[in-house]
């Protein structure tokens, strides 16, 4: 999958739209292996990008380091058998069809009925997880957080931290007849699992609660103590799960007490012809901005040559044509660090990127290797590196 596509297919569980996700065994080993900013203008008399020095891509910039494999007999082979596929398929379905959703306008926990949902899903991890249930420490966090702990036999070492919410958006009645398959059937058609949740991440729950039970059906002990945390209103921004969650763990294990947090985000990906994982290290931030135009009333009949809705208008043609300036930030955005390592190790990295990769922007702000990075990946890439302006809600 090319990036765009990728940008696109992880925010398809907002649309109304089927959702559907490829069951991955790639997921589910990852898992197991935890025992392991257009330019609106440029003057003319900016200088071109500066090089620091020539474009010389090595190994040693994207070291990498032997992976770690739990030394557990047949395990591949189950994980590639039809009937593990057809178990995981049978696991991440039935968590589909619970509609574990998260409202704008829930009131509190234990007075808005429609929390109750979560005493079902919860029950159902415990019926299809039971060795996890069994053998894992739950604690249960402001009533339907769940924080399962295994203990590692090396208390010296700093635990892992697996993540992954329960909750998912809801469906308006209205859209229902345009999926596919119903948003909460869990609909298998041999390829996809279908179904709100299935991509936005029931999957990467289903897929760390599975890790682990299989692993412990093996006889696998930790070293390092592993926490798994899942949190039930991420899509309402958390204040309920991860809201409390966080702040237990922080009070148990203190500041920087946890080795690595492997929450919601990218996945594996094949890029410029190598497979890479691609961890989320970051999230943009939003800034919501209520416009008002206020206009000199009058009667319908007669009414002035500029209205309000066409000040409004202007306004938001003027925000869409002034785009901020596509900008790679070299020190702190990440995705920097996937070109070097593209450029390392990737067999079909484009040329026009690598000559460009000790280059910095322009005093004015020109940064060809952002731009030369955005026309080639899209969308996806561009808005990893730019500012983005999305009009969505102006009162007149």
């Amino acid at each position: 999958m090319d990036p765009e596509k990728a940008a696109l297919a992880a925010q398809a569980d907002y649309k109304p739209q089927p959702q559907r996700r490829r069951i991955s065994k790639a997921i589910v080993l990852a898992a197991c292996a935890f025992s392991l900013w257009s330019l609106s203008s440029t003057d003319i008399s900016c200088v071109t990008d500066l090089f620091t020095s020539e474009p010389v891509i090595t190994k040693a910039r994207c070291p990498q380091v032997e992976g770690l494999v739990p030394e557990l007999t047949n395990m591949d082979k189950v994980f590639e058998s039809k009937d593990f596929l057809d178990l995981q398929v049978a696991r991440l379905s039935g968590a589909v069809q619970i509609p574990s959703v998260s409202f704008d306008d829930l009131g509190p926990v234990g007075k808005d009925k429609r929390w109750e949902i979560f005493y079902k899903f919860a029950d159902y991890l415990k019926v299809t997880y039971p060795r996890v249930h069994a053998e894992l420490k739950l604690e249960v966090v402001n009533t339907h957080g769940l924080l399962y702990t295994w203990e590692g036999s090396d208390e010296s070492l700093k635990p892992t931290l697996l993540m992954a919410h329960q909750d998912v958006v809801p469906v308006p009645d209205a859209t229902v007849d345009a999926w596919t398959h119903p948003p909460f059937s869990g609909h298998f058609d041999g390829q996809y699992v279908w179904g709100r949740g299935s991509s936005d991440c029931k999957n990467q729950l289903t897929a760390i609660l599975t890790s682990v039970e299989a692993l412990l059906e093996a006889g696998f002990k930790p070293n390092r103590t592993v926490i798994l945390s899942s949190g039930f209103d991420e899509e309402i921004s958390g204040g309920e799960g991860a809201g409390h969650l966080a702040p237990f763990l922080l009070e148990r294990y203190g500041k920087d007490g946890i080795a690595v947090v492997v929450d919601e985000g990218s996945t594996f990906s094949t890029v410029w012809g190598k497979t890479m994982a691609l961890p989320g290290v970051g999230e943009k931030g939003y800034t919501d901005v209520h416009v008002t135009v206020r206009m000199p009333g009058g009667h319908s009949s007669i009414p002035p040559d500029h209205t309000s809705i066409g000040v409004l208008s202007e306004l938001i043609t003027l925000i869409e044509a002034h785009q901020y300036p596509t900008i790679l930030d070299r020190q702190s955005n990440p995705y920097y660090g996937l070109l070097q390592c593209s450029a390392a190790h990737a067999p079909d990295f484009p040329k026009s990127l690598h000559k460009l990769i000790d280059t910095k922007p322009s005093k004015c702000g020109h940064d060809k290797l952002a731009l030369e990075a955005a026309k080639i990946g899209g969308r996806g890439i561009k808005y990893l590196m730019q500012v983005s302006d999305s009009l969505c809600f102006i009162s007149c």
